[in-house]
Protein backbone atom coordinates (compact mmCIF):
# COMPACT_ATOMS: atom_id res chain seq x y z
CA UNK A 1 0.00 0.00 0.00
CA UNK A 2 1.21 3.00 -0.97
CA UNK A 3 0.98 6.76 0.51
CA UNK A 4 -1.89 7.93 -1.04
CA UNK A 5 -3.69 4.87 -0.29
CA UNK A 6 -2.89 4.68 3.48
CA UNK A 7 -3.67 8.63 4.05
CA UNK A 8 -7.18 7.86 2.22
CA UNK A 9 -7.41 4.98 4.69
CA UNK A 10 -6.46 6.62 7.30
CA UNK A 11 -9.10 9.37 6.72
CA UNK A 12 -11.92 6.81 6.34
CA UNK A 13 -11.09 5.11 10.15
CA UNK A 14 -11.11 8.72 11.40
CA UNK A 15 -14.39 9.52 9.90
CA UNK A 16 -16.32 6.56 11.62
CA UNK A 17 -14.16 7.64 14.96
CA UNK A 18 -15.67 10.88 14.65
CA UNK A 19 -19.05 9.35 13.91
CA UNK A 20 -18.87 7.25 17.37
CA UNK A 21 -17.78 10.78 19.20
CA UNK A 22 -20.82 12.20 17.99
CA UNK A 23 -22.86 9.45 19.65
CA UNK A 24 -21.05 10.38 22.76
CA UNK A 25 -21.41 13.84 22.85
CA UNK A 26 -25.36 13.25 22.64
CA UNK A 27 -25.27 10.77 24.78
CA UNK A 28 -23.47 13.24 27.21
CA UNK A 29 -25.16 15.92 26.45
CA UNK A 30 -28.75 14.10 27.80
CA UNK A 31 -27.24 13.28 30.37
CA UNK A 32 -26.53 16.86 31.11
CA UNK A 33 -29.96 17.90 30.28
CA UNK A 34 -31.06 15.54 32.65
CA UNK A 35 -28.73 16.55 35.64
CA UNK A 36 -29.68 19.97 35.05
CA UNK A 37 -33.25 19.62 35.22
CA UNK A 38 -32.60 18.02 38.75
CA UNK A 39 -30.18 20.55 40.01
CA UNK A 40 -31.04 23.86 38.41
CA UNK A 41 -34.17 24.18 40.68
CA UNK A 42 -32.82 23.31 44.13
CA UNK A 43 -30.32 26.08 43.38
CA UNK A 44 -33.07 28.07 42.53
CA UNK A 45 -32.93 28.65 38.74
CA UNK A 46 -36.00 28.90 36.93
CA UNK A 47 -35.69 28.70 33.39
CA UNK A 48 -38.35 30.02 31.65
CA UNK A 49 -40.25 26.57 30.90
CA UNK A 50 -40.70 24.41 33.63
CA UNK A 51 -41.80 21.07 34.95
CA UNK A 52 -42.81 18.72 31.91
CA UNK A 53 -42.48 21.89 29.41
CA UNK A 54 -39.00 21.62 30.80
CA UNK A 55 -38.40 18.23 30.38
CA UNK A 56 -39.86 18.32 26.61
CA UNK A 57 -38.28 21.27 25.53
CA UNK A 58 -34.82 21.67 27.47
CA UNK A 59 -34.22 17.35 27.66
CA UNK A 60 -36.14 15.46 24.92
CA UNK A 61 -36.43 17.73 22.31
CA UNK A 62 -32.94 19.01 21.52
CA UNK A 63 -31.76 15.37 22.39
CA UNK A 64 -33.63 14.40 19.52
CA UNK A 65 -32.74 17.01 17.17
CA UNK A 66 -29.19 15.52 17.96
CA UNK A 67 -29.83 12.18 17.21
CA UNK A 68 -31.37 13.15 13.82
CA UNK A 69 -28.58 15.21 13.01
CA UNK A 70 -26.20 12.40 13.44
CA UNK A 71 -28.28 9.72 11.94
CA UNK A 72 -28.41 12.03 8.47
CA UNK A 73 -24.79 12.18 9.12
CA UNK A 74 -23.94 9.02 9.55
CA UNK A 75 -25.59 8.34 6.31
CA UNK A 76 -23.88 10.51 4.44
CA UNK A 77 -20.11 9.40 5.71
CA UNK A 78 -21.36 5.51 5.37
CA UNK A 79 -22.99 6.22 2.10
CA UNK A 80 -21.43 6.47 -1.92
CA UNK A 81 -20.58 10.12 -1.90
CA UNK A 82 -17.33 11.59 -2.53
CA UNK A 83 -14.91 11.84 0.41
CA UNK A 84 -15.48 15.72 0.17
CA UNK A 85 -19.12 15.88 0.70
CA UNK A 86 -18.44 13.19 3.71
CA UNK A 87 -16.24 15.43 4.79
CA UNK A 88 -18.42 18.43 4.69
CA UNK A 89 -21.23 16.33 6.47
CA UNK A 90 -19.59 15.94 9.86
CA UNK A 91 -18.64 19.18 9.86
CA UNK A 92 -22.35 20.77 8.67
CA UNK A 93 -23.52 18.21 11.27
CA UNK A 94 -21.47 19.17 14.03
CA UNK A 95 -22.27 22.99 13.43
CA UNK A 96 -26.05 21.87 13.81
CA UNK A 97 -25.15 20.09 17.16
CA UNK A 98 -23.65 23.35 18.41
CA UNK A 99 -26.64 25.40 17.04
CA UNK A 100 -29.24 22.97 18.91
CA UNK A 101 -26.79 23.55 22.11
CA UNK A 102 -27.30 27.09 22.00
CA UNK A 103 -30.14 27.56 21.39
CA UNK A 104 -31.59 25.32 24.10
CA UNK A 105 -29.26 26.37 26.63
CA UNK A 106 -29.10 29.82 25.91
CA UNK A 107 -29.17 30.60 29.47
CA UNK A 108 -25.49 29.66 29.86
CA UNK A 109 -23.35 32.72 26.95
CA UNK A 110 -20.67 30.40 27.11
CA UNK A 111 -22.05 27.63 25.11
CA UNK A 112 -21.43 29.48 22.10
CA UNK A 113 -17.75 29.02 22.21
CA UNK A 114 -18.79 25.32 21.10
CA UNK A 115 -19.07 26.84 17.49
CA UNK A 116 -14.64 26.54 17.16
CA UNK A 117 -15.21 22.88 17.30
CA UNK A 118 -16.60 22.38 13.81
CA UNK A 119 -13.77 24.63 12.60
CA UNK A 120 -11.00 22.55 14.64
CA UNK A 121 -12.44 19.28 13.04
CA UNK A 122 -12.00 20.51 9.75
CA UNK A 123 -8.58 20.86 10.23
CA UNK A 124 -7.87 17.13 10.33
CA UNK A 125 -9.26 16.73 6.79
CA UNK A 126 -6.06 18.94 5.34
CA UNK A 127 -9.04 20.98 3.40
CA UNK A 128 -8.66 24.56 3.47
CA UNK A 129 -11.65 25.89 1.60
CA UNK A 130 -13.66 23.10 4.21
CA UNK A 131 -12.12 24.93 7.01
CA UNK A 132 -12.56 28.40 5.88
CA UNK A 133 -16.47 27.18 4.67
CA UNK A 134 -16.48 25.57 8.56
CA UNK A 135 -15.34 29.34 9.87
CA UNK A 136 -18.32 30.86 7.82
CA UNK A 137 -20.84 28.62 8.70
CA UNK A 138 -20.49 28.56 12.45
CA UNK A 139 -20.08 32.41 12.53
CA UNK A 140 -23.19 32.07 10.91
CA UNK A 141 -24.96 29.68 12.79
CA UNK A 142 -23.63 31.84 15.95
CA UNK A 143 -25.38 34.88 14.72
CA UNK A 144 -28.62 32.70 14.29
CA UNK A 145 -28.52 31.27 17.65
CA UNK A 146 -28.12 35.29 19.09
CA UNK A 147 -31.66 35.19 18.67
CA UNK A 148 -33.33 31.53 18.65
CA UNK A 149 -31.66 31.19 22.28
CA UNK A 150 -33.95 33.91 23.31
CA UNK A 151 -36.99 31.60 22.25
CA UNK A 152 -36.12 29.12 25.63
CA UNK A 153 -34.46 31.43 27.84
CA UNK A 154 -35.66 35.07 28.75
CA UNK A 155 -32.53 35.55 31.56
CA UNK A 156 -30.68 37.88 29.45
CA UNK A 157 -31.47 40.88 27.49
CA UNK A 158 -30.88 41.44 23.61
CA UNK A 159 -28.21 44.00 24.14
CA UNK A 160 -26.58 41.26 26.20
CA UNK A 161 -26.92 38.55 23.85
CA UNK A 162 -25.69 40.58 21.04
CA UNK A 163 -22.74 41.72 22.95
CA UNK A 164 -21.78 37.83 23.66
CA UNK A 165 -22.25 36.69 19.61
CA UNK A 166 -20.03 39.60 19.17
CA UNK A 167 -17.63 38.17 21.38
CA UNK A 168 -18.24 34.59 20.30
CA UNK A 169 -17.73 36.12 16.50
CA UNK A 170 -14.04 37.08 17.48
CA UNK A 171 -13.29 33.93 18.83
CA UNK A 172 -14.00 31.88 16.12
CA UNK A 173 -12.14 34.32 13.81
CA UNK A 174 -9.76 33.84 15.76
CA UNK A 175 -9.67 30.12 15.98
CA UNK A 176 -10.02 29.75 12.26
CA UNK A 177 -6.74 32.18 11.51
CA UNK A 178 -4.39 29.74 14.03
CA UNK A 179 -6.29 26.80 11.85
CA UNK A 180 -5.12 28.32 8.65
CA UNK A 181 -1.42 28.48 9.89
CA UNK A 182 -1.66 24.77 11.13
CA UNK A 183 -2.83 23.19 7.73
CA UNK A 184 -0.61 25.63 6.17
CA UNK A 185 1.76 23.56 8.21
CA UNK A 186 -0.14 20.40 7.66
CA UNK A 187 0.34 20.61 3.74
CA UNK A 188 3.95 21.55 3.88
CA UNK A 189 4.55 18.34 6.20
CA UNK A 190 2.66 16.52 4.06
CA UNK A 191 4.25 17.49 1.22
CA UNK A 192 7.66 16.29 2.53
CA UNK A 193 6.67 12.80 4.08
CA UNK A 194 4.90 12.79 0.51
CA UNK A 195 8.21 13.24 -1.13
CA UNK A 196 10.22 10.90 1.07
CA UNK A 197 7.30 8.34 1.07
CA UNK A 198 7.55 8.74 -3.42
CA UNK A 199 11.51 8.53 -2.97
CA UNK A 200 11.44 4.76 -0.89
CA UNK A 201 8.67 3.10 -3.12
CA UNK A 202 11.37 4.62 -5.65
CA UNK A 203 14.62 3.00 -4.14
CA UNK A 204 11.91 -0.55 -3.22
CA UNK A 205 11.11 -0.74 -6.60
CA UNK A 206 14.57 -0.48 -7.77
CA UNK A 207 16.15 -2.70 -5.67
CA UNK A 208 13.56 -5.03 -7.16
CA UNK A 209 14.05 -4.33 -10.86
CA UNK A 210 16.39 -5.60 -13.56
CA UNK A 211 17.93 -1.86 -14.59
CA UNK A 212 18.42 -2.70 -18.25
CA UNK A 213 15.21 -5.10 -19.01
CA UNK A 214 12.71 -3.77 -16.50
CA UNK A 215 12.01 -7.00 -15.27
CA UNK A 216 11.71 -8.24 -12.08
CA UNK A 217 15.24 -9.45 -10.63
CA UNK A 218 16.52 -12.68 -9.43
CA UNK A 219 16.09 -11.68 -5.70
CA UNK A 220 12.06 -10.72 -6.09
CA UNK A 221 11.39 -13.77 -7.65
CA UNK A 222 12.24 -16.06 -4.69
CA UNK A 223 10.17 -13.37 -3.12
CA UNK A 224 7.21 -13.76 -5.20
CA UNK A 225 7.92 -17.51 -5.58
CA UNK A 226 7.86 -18.06 -1.57
CA UNK A 227 4.33 -15.70 -1.24
CA UNK A 228 2.64 -17.78 -3.96
CA UNK A 229 4.25 -20.92 -3.08
CA UNK A 230 2.36 -20.33 0.77
CA UNK A 231 -0.59 -19.15 -1.47
CA UNK A 232 -0.98 -22.33 -3.09
CA UNK A 233 -1.35 -24.01 -0.14
CA UNK A 234 -4.07 -21.44 1.45
CA UNK A 235 -6.54 -21.40 -2.31
CA UNK A 236 -7.04 -23.98 -4.85
CA UNK A 237 -5.14 -22.45 -8.04
CA UNK A 238 -2.27 -23.55 -10.16
CA UNK A 239 1.49 -22.64 -9.67
CA UNK A 240 4.20 -23.32 -12.54
CA UNK A 241 7.32 -22.01 -13.33
CA UNK A 242 8.96 -21.65 -16.82
CA UNK A 243 12.76 -20.69 -17.10
CA UNK A 244 14.53 -20.06 -20.03
CA UNK A 245 17.67 -19.90 -21.61
CA UNK A 246 19.15 -18.00 -24.69
CA UNK A 247 20.82 -20.91 -27.20
CA UNK A 248 24.35 -20.06 -27.49
CA UNK A 249 24.14 -16.74 -26.17
CA UNK A 250 28.32 -16.48 -25.67
CA UNK A 251 28.53 -16.81 -28.98
CA UNK A 252 26.59 -14.19 -29.76
CA UNK A 253 28.49 -11.61 -27.33
CA UNK A 254 32.24 -13.05 -28.72
CA UNK A 255 31.19 -12.54 -32.41
CA UNK A 256 29.24 -9.04 -31.91
CA UNK A 257 30.29 -7.83 -28.92
CA UNK A 258 28.30 -6.87 -25.46
CA UNK A 259 26.48 -4.07 -26.47
CA UNK A 260 24.67 -6.05 -29.13
CA UNK A 261 24.08 -9.16 -26.37
CA UNK A 262 22.13 -6.69 -24.11
CA UNK A 263 19.85 -5.43 -27.32
CA UNK A 264 18.78 -9.32 -27.52
CA UNK A 265 18.09 -9.64 -24.06
CA UNK A 266 15.66 -6.38 -24.05
CA UNK A 267 14.25 -7.89 -27.10
CA UNK A 268 13.43 -10.77 -25.47
CA UNK A 269 12.26 -9.14 -22.57
CA UNK A 270 9.86 -7.25 -24.59
CA UNK A 271 8.82 -10.89 -26.18
CA UNK A 272 8.16 -12.00 -22.68
CA UNK A 273 6.02 -8.67 -21.32
CA UNK A 274 4.22 -9.02 -24.69
CA UNK A 275 3.15 -12.90 -24.75
CA UNK A 276 3.28 -13.40 -20.73
CA UNK A 277 2.95 -10.45 -18.78
CA UNK A 278 -0.79 -10.70 -18.20
CA UNK A 279 -1.19 -14.30 -17.02
CA UNK A 280 2.33 -14.57 -15.10
CA UNK A 281 5.08 -12.59 -13.37
CA UNK A 282 8.64 -12.26 -15.78
CA UNK A 283 11.97 -12.19 -14.27
CA UNK A 284 15.30 -11.69 -15.80
CA UNK A 285 16.97 -14.38 -13.46
CA UNK A 286 20.23 -13.69 -14.31
CA UNK A 287 22.90 -13.55 -17.38
CA UNK A 288 20.47 -14.71 -20.27
CA UNK A 289 18.26 -16.94 -17.94
CA UNK A 290 14.89 -15.98 -17.71
CA UNK A 291 11.82 -16.95 -15.51
CA UNK A 292 7.90 -16.60 -15.27
CA UNK A 293 5.68 -17.57 -12.53
CA UNK A 294 2.54 -18.47 -13.37
CA UNK A 295 -0.69 -18.62 -11.13
CA UNK A 296 -3.84 -19.68 -12.66
CA UNK A 297 -1.87 -21.85 -15.77
CA UNK A 298 -0.88 -25.83 -16.09
CA UNK A 299 2.15 -27.18 -17.04
CA UNK A 300 0.22 -27.90 -20.49
CA UNK A 301 -0.81 -24.61 -21.08
CA UNK A 302 2.57 -23.10 -20.39
CA UNK A 303 3.86 -24.79 -22.53
CA UNK A 304 1.99 -23.96 -25.09
CA UNK A 305 2.31 -20.24 -24.28
CA UNK A 306 6.22 -20.74 -24.30
CA UNK A 307 6.24 -22.35 -27.53
CA UNK A 308 4.73 -18.90 -28.67
CA UNK A 309 7.24 -16.84 -27.31
CA UNK A 310 10.43 -19.45 -28.61
CA UNK A 311 8.59 -19.19 -32.15
CA UNK A 312 8.59 -15.23 -31.63
CA UNK A 313 12.00 -15.45 -30.75
CA UNK A 314 12.97 -17.90 -33.35
CA UNK A 315 11.33 -14.93 -35.86
CA UNK A 316 13.92 -11.99 -33.85
CA UNK A 317 16.51 -10.39 -36.77
CA UNK A 318 19.22 -8.06 -36.06
CA UNK A 319 20.66 -5.43 -37.99
CA UNK A 320 24.01 -6.03 -36.74
CA UNK A 321 23.81 -10.00 -36.96
CA UNK A 322 21.43 -10.11 -40.11
CA UNK A 323 22.28 -13.94 -40.20
CA UNK A 324 21.87 -15.06 -36.57
CA UNK A 325 18.91 -16.75 -35.87
CA UNK A 326 18.01 -16.96 -31.91
CA UNK A 327 16.82 -19.97 -30.20
CA UNK A 328 15.89 -20.29 -26.38
CA UNK A 329 15.44 -23.89 -24.07
CA UNK A 330 12.83 -23.50 -21.53
CA UNK A 331 12.30 -26.08 -18.86
CA UNK A 332 8.46 -25.85 -17.15
CA UNK A 333 7.50 -27.22 -13.50
CA UNK A 334 4.03 -27.26 -12.11
CA UNK A 335 3.92 -27.38 -8.45
CA UNK A 336 1.18 -30.11 -7.22
CA UNK A 337 1.07 -29.11 -3.50
CA UNK A 338 3.23 -32.20 -2.65
CA UNK A 339 6.29 -31.84 0.21
CA UNK A 340 8.64 -30.15 -2.65
CA UNK A 341 10.49 -27.48 -0.88
CA UNK A 342 9.86 -24.41 -2.64
CA UNK A 343 13.13 -24.17 -3.57
CA UNK A 344 13.27 -27.05 -5.23
CA UNK A 345 10.51 -25.56 -7.63
CA UNK A 346 13.02 -24.10 -9.31
CA UNK A 347 15.68 -26.45 -9.69
CA UNK A 348 13.10 -28.61 -11.08
CA UNK A 349 12.55 -26.26 -13.75
CA UNK A 350 16.23 -25.81 -13.91
CA UNK A 351 16.53 -29.86 -14.81
CA UNK A 352 13.84 -29.76 -17.62
CA UNK A 353 15.41 -26.76 -19.02
CA UNK A 354 19.11 -28.94 -18.78
CA UNK A 355 17.01 -31.78 -20.42
CA UNK A 356 15.83 -29.46 -23.28
CA UNK A 357 19.64 -28.22 -23.99
CA UNK A 358 20.56 -31.77 -24.46
CA UNK A 359 17.89 -32.74 -26.51
CA UNK A 360 18.98 -30.65 -28.97
CA UNK A 361 18.05 -26.61 -27.89
CA UNK A 362 15.27 -24.62 -28.69
CA UNK A 363 12.82 -26.39 -27.30
CA UNK A 364 10.17 -26.39 -24.48
CA UNK A 365 10.07 -29.42 -21.88
CA UNK A 366 8.40 -30.17 -19.12
CA UNK A 367 10.38 -32.18 -15.66
CA UNK A 368 9.29 -35.20 -15.93
CA UNK A 369 9.94 -37.45 -12.31
CA UNK A 370 12.49 -39.68 -14.23
CA UNK A 371 14.64 -36.60 -14.15
CA UNK A 372 15.15 -36.85 -9.83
Amino acid sequence: MNYQEEYNRLKVEWRKRILLSFYIVVGVLFAAEIVMWIVMPRLGILMKYTGWNYVILYVLLPSALNLVIVMITRGIVLGQCSDRKKNFAIVFGLICICLVVTTFHGYFPITTGVFVAPVMVSVMFDDEKLTRTAAVAAALFLVISVFSAGIFDNTWTMAERLTNGLAGLVFVAAFYVICAVLLQFSEAKNTMIHSSSALNEEMQRALKIDAMTGLYNHTEFYNRLEQYYEDFHEQTTHLTVAVLDVDYFKQVNDAYGHECGDTVLIRIADILKKNCGGCGHIFRYGGEEFAVIFRHMSAEEVEKLMDKVREAINELRFDNMPKERLGISCGIYEYMGDDTAVQEIFSRADKALYRAKKLGRNRCVCYSEDEQ
